[in-house]
């Protein structure tokens, strides 16, 4: 067999190697040593077998690959060594060469000590003369770069915090789930209530170790075969295949509302925690199965708008407008990225001069499917899902840069104010945004107002009242939108360090008709100016409202009256007027 070889190699080796004669014996027998060395001496396993698979002769890296002698595996097939459930494959691996082809595969082998691992395999014909006498190969031990694609594979499907899939692999399993009559699917969405205070107050350590345990709860609670996941932050999907009917879900929620509302020890302290439960079901029609996540993160919100620690259903079946709202709530996530947003603006008109004042900032959508969709529609589902955040840091930056632009060729600069979310005002970084939108547009603070509701006291009084103070440090005005609804008070107004105040358009509306709104205004207005702060009553639309406000020395007019939002473009055309004339 190695004179088999000695011809084989020789065969394939050019150069000097295929220049050797068989001329002589001293020659021949030169070159056999020299194949004898390169096959005992290759850092791979080498190895013969007959044409039958039995070992004839192998080299010192095969033994120590395989942990068996050459002696005693002479004579044996060569799948008495493999896995059984790799034989099959290794055979014909085996059989492709033993018929005249080099083929490469991967096995798994049985180590002497009886643990598995992976080998790559390359099978050569040996020929004589035109005619296979056996097979000559090569295998290399590939368990650590399996092992290492393996954790590649695995950290980019899974959350390492959790060990559960990650979102990307929840949605691929989603999409890859088939909608099918006769097996109903429903998806829960977890929201825990009150992480966020766990991470502040008690570090992360402990929020990380929660989060394990919230997992561990998951799986333990949910039947064999669901899918769970942690989707992003503290937030879980779970996927229910083929349940039998709706009451085998709700006790299911109920039974992980129970377990997971158990208290958590760490590090020798109790921590308590609860969660808020969305369901989404297939008993409607649907474009796939990840519809399901969408519906469950509808419910999801609702649950925690009805208090927490609780869960609500949403089966698909709702009104059309709902359904609306899921696929908006999708097409958010790319709206932003493709540019999708524009910034309108509506003038604001001084009462003592009637010229334009100021400009209110708003933002228009341009779907491109629906054509312009009202903020009305899409703002509170961007303030549910969190995006309002970037939308509305875009819109200030947007703003801030067009109003440079426009600002940069008037004698006097005009103001520009611009809403924002109370979930976007209470953040950490909110501050530091003001001041590098600043720096980036060149706008002078003095030029800014953001105009925020009462909802921004949900967070308490003190850190908002710190918050304006340096915005107020800073140069940039507060006002405070939509006063005389919600939760406004006096002991509202009395703290907050505003600027201005701006009616809500109910009053407006209805202050040349009912005298009992009509001296709500009054108050407020003489209320506001013995506070030194400036009242802009918006949502005018007739003279008659016009009149009866400058009458009541109201500062400043916002409404159809005047101008509709329009884009900058159109901005720059407004004329130099008075405009209550």
């Amino acid at each position: 067999m190695l004179k088999a070889i000695a011809d084989w190699v020789g065969a394939m080796v050019p150069g000097a190697l295929a220049a050797l004669r068989y001329r002589d014996a001293e020659n021949h027998r030169a070159l056999t040593e020299w194949h004898r060395a390169l096959f005992e001496n290759h850092p791979d396993g080498v190895y013969t077998f007959d044409l039958d698979g039995h070992f004839q002769s192998c080299n010192e890296a095969l033994e120590r690959i395989t942990g068996y002698s050459a002696g005693s595996m002479h004579n044996l097939h060569f799948n008495t060594f493999i896995e059984s459930d790799y034989r099959a494959q290794t055979q014909a691996g085996f059989d492709k060469a033993r018929n005249g082809e080099v083929v490469t595969y991967e096995t798994m082998g049985i180590h002497a000590s009886g643990s598995p691992y992976y080998l790559e395999i390359t099978n050569f014909p040996v020929t004589i003369q035109g005619e296979i006498v056996g097979v000559y190969g090569l295998c290399r031990d590939i368990t650590r770069q399996k092992e290492q694609e393996a954790q590649i594979a695995y950290q980019a499907t899974h959350d390492l915090l959790t060990e559960l899939l990650n979102d990307a692999s929840f949605q691929k399993k989603l999409s890859d789930t088939p909608i099918e009559e006769d097996n109903r699917k429903a998806v829960l969405y977890l929201d825990l209530d009150g992480f966020k205070s766990i991470n502040d107050e008690l570090g992360h350590h402990v929020g990380n170790q929660v989060l394990r345990k919230t997992a561990r709860r998951l799986i333990e609670l949910t039947p064999p075969g669901a899918t769970v996941a942690r989707l992003v932050g503290d937030e879980f999907g779970v996927l229910i295949s083929d349940y039998r009917s709706r009451d085998e879900i709700i006790q299911l929620v109920e039974r992980i509302l129970v377990h997971l509302a158990q208290p958590i020890e760490v590090d020798g302290q109790m921590v308590h925690i609860s969660a808020s439960i969305g369901i989404g079901s297939d008993c409607g029609p649907l474009d796939g199965a990840e519809d399901l996540l969408q519906f469950a993160d509808v419910a999801r919100e609702r649950a925690k708008l009805g208090g927490k620690n609780t869960w609500q259903w949403h089966s698909g079946q709702r009104a059309e407008h709902s359904i609306n709202s899921v696929n908006l709530r999708h097409d958010l996530h790319t709206a932003l990225q493709e540019n999708q947003f524009e910034v309108y603006y509506q003038p604001l008109i001084d009462t003592v001069t009637g010229h334009i004042c100021s400009f209110e900032a708003l933002v228009r959508w341009h779907h491109p499917a629906r054509g312009l969709i009202s903020p009305g529609e899409f703002i509170p589902l961007a303030e549910q899902t969190g995006q309002i955040v970037p939308l509305g840091l875009w819109i200030l930056r947007q703003a801030c840069t067009e109003i440079a632009e426009f600002n940069a060729c008037r004698e006097k600069a005009l103001g520009v104010a611009v809403n924002i979310s109370s979930l976007q005002f209470i953040r950490d970084s909110f501050l530091d945004d003001i001041r590098q939108v600043l720096t980036e547009t060149g706008l002078s603070p003095q030029i800014l107002e953001l105009e925020v509701t009462e909802s921004v006291l949900l967070v308490g009084t003190e850190p908002v009242i710190e918050l304006m103070e340096a915005l107020r440090t800073l140069g940039v005005r507060v006002a405070l939108d939509d006063f005389g609804t919600g939760f406004s008070s006096l002991s509202y107004l009395r703290d907050l360090p505003a600027q201005k105040l701006k009616l809500d358009r109910v009053f407006v509306e209805e202050v040349t008709t009912d005298r009992r709104v009509a001296a709500i205004v009054q108050g407020v207005i003489t209320m506001a100016h013995h506070m030194d702060m400036v009242v802009v009553a918006e949502g005018i639309e007739t003279w008659e409202q016009q009149n009866d406000l400058v009458r009541r020395h109201c500062d400043i007019l916002q409404g159809y009256l005047f101008a509709r939002p329009m884009p900058l473009a159109d901005l720059k055309k407004l004329p130099a007027k008075n405009w209550l004339t």
